[in-house]
């Protein structure tokens, strides 16, 4: 492996790193703030069955994201290849938890838990790194820097 490819394995891991921290962060802050929040309400009746659900998906994510991260500090090609692939799912889930919105007897009930229930990802989209981090990646294979 290369020096530069090994620079780019430590710069991902350490930006992949830095937002699995803060997501877990946001989102622990989030869960200790339950109990003041009022999620359910005359609009949005499944508000609180769509937190959960997100939160755990969230969690998830991270946990996904975290183990990337430890593999890219070993210099682990499977690392990349897991980080691509977290990044994917996790912009299909945005598309999806957006279009749930559309929905009539659901929408606004997880329209109202997509902020709140998304805080274990939010850190990721200050740089949009679902849609930055595989272009980088693939910029990077492009130019031969990695291989995977």
């Amino acid at each position: 492996m290369t020096k530069a490819a090994k620079r780019v394995y430590l710069v991902f891991g350490i930006v992949t790193m830095i937002m699995v921290f803060g997501g877990a962060v946001f989102m622990v802050g989030t869960v200790l703030s339950l109990p003041i929040l009022e999620l359910n309400d005359a609009e949005g009746p499944y508000t609180s069955y769509f937190f959960f659900l997100y939160t755990g998906i969230n969690f998830i994510f991270l946990f996904f994201l975290a183990m990337s991260s430890v593999r890219l500090f070993k210099f682990n090609s499977k690392g990349i290849s897991l980080l691509k692939l977290v990044l994917k799912v996790e912009l299909v889930y945005f598309i999806v938890t957006s279009l749930l919105w559309l929905v009539p007897p659901i929408g606004m009930s997880a329209g109202g838990a997509t902020g709140i229930g998304n805080m274990g990802i939010s850190p990721q989209f200050l740089i949009i790194y679902p849609v930055t981090g595989p272009v980088a990646l693939w910029v990077l294979k492009l130019f031969k820097v990695i291989n995977t």
